[in-house]
């Protein structure tokens, strides 16, 4: 009788715990609400919801860490999260993944996951700090968080501007060109890629806007002798092609203006000289990188060619002359980058020597 009783009796006390847990979740009638002002009722359910899990995001326990990320992560799940819900969640979580991106990557990693699903005025600073961060791990986590907030603009309703979007694709500009990291750099360069697909009424410019940001930052990375000076990280020619691909996927539509289209052919010009002084050293898994680039180059200056004059695009068969070897590169790309290229001539006009790269 006393087992039965004490058995009955640690149930009761376990369901008693248990209760308050369940009472604090985030109810679909407050993700979904249209309203939801600072200081109210709902946003203190809200708060008392977060503040459960928010003080584990710096917490010295992994496993604490991540059931943190992932319960906060959870009702931004939801498709018709509102943007008042997100304004209210980002209010209530802005100081704790503040301390946790200033944490390191142990901590911060997590907490920049939760910024990018935010997808809100508060998210994209807290990523803007991430990129800033003097932790490579730290700024490529920040980058990766930017593209959930650039996916976020398709699937649900986002709380940020158009104007907090041109801030963050600027930011990412800013690491592709000038991040230490080849990966920050490239995931910077696929953040702007989910950018560069954004189609969607009162984001207008968003697309072209991150397409002539990924060209910005490529073109002042591959200007800059203290960034190319070798052995280059390969990550780097696989940032660059993915560059050219977006910046290539508009204009091949003749979806860009004159400009951007001059800047891609005057990128891709540089692509193709650094294509030039390291094919000869490269390995093989480098070496079929390069071939990549050299191609994803030679159809963003045709392209451009086609879209600035119909009909003068020109066709070089880089990618396989880059497969042959160093040699046959050099002399098919002088067509292209040469004294008398391609991109020397009209209608790019542009400065060959610029193309060459110690």
């Amino acid at each position: 009788m006393n087992r039965r009783r004490n058995a009955f009796l640690a149930a009761a006390l376990i369901g008693c715990v248990a209760a308050p847990v369940s009472a604090q979740q985030i109810t679909d009638a407050q993700i979904t609400a249209n309203s939801i002002g600072a200081g109210s009722s709902q946003e203190q359910a809200i708060r008392a919801f977060a503040d459960r899990f928010s003080g584990d995001l710096t917490s010295a326990d992994p496993a604490l860490r991540a059931r943190a990320r992932r319960e906060l992560l959870r009702p931004l799940t939801n498709t018709n999260a509102t943007i008042a819900f997100r304004l209210a969640y980002s209010r209530v979580l802005s100081g704790a993944l503040e301390r946790a991106i200033a944490g390191g990557p142990e901590t911060g990693i997590g907490a920049l996951r939760i910024a990018g699903d935010l997808a809100s005025p508060t998210g994209v600073q807290l990523i803007e700090q991430g990129l800033r961060n003097a932790d490579s791990a730290v700024r490529f986590s920040a980058a990766s968080s930017a593209g959930r907030t650039f996916q976020a603009i398709g699937r649900s309703q986002p709380a940020v501007s158009e104007e907090s979007l041109a801030r963050l694709a600027a930011a990412l500009s800013r690491a592709i060109g000038s991040d230490s990291s080849a990966a920050v750099a490239d995931a910077s360069a696929r953040a702007l890629g989910e950018a560069a697909g954004i189609e969607i009424q009162g984001y207008d410019g968003v697309a072209p806007g991150a397409t002539r940001a990924v060209l910005e930052g490529l073109a002042s990375r591959l200007s800059d002798p203290e960034l190319l000076a070798g052995p280059v990280d390969p990550l780097l020619y696989v940032a660059v092609a993915r560059g050219l691909e977006i910046a290539n996927n508009r204009i091949s539509l003749a979806n860009a203006d004159n400009s951007t289209a001059t800047l891609a052919a005057n990128v891709a010009g540089h692509a193709l000289g650094l294509v030039v002084r390291d094919l000869d050293d490269a390995d093989s898994d480098t070496a079929a990188a390069l071939s990549s680039l050299a191609g994803t180059s030679e159809a963003v200056v045709y392209w451009s060619a086609e879209l600035l004059r119909p009909g003068s695009g020109q066709q070089f068969d880089l990618r396989n002359a880059a497969q042959r070897g160093a040699a046959p590169f050099r002399n098919a790309a002088s067509g292209l980058i040469g004294t008398n290229g391609q991109l020397a001539s009209a209608p790019f006009n542009l400065d060959p020597t610029a193309f060459q790269i110690d």
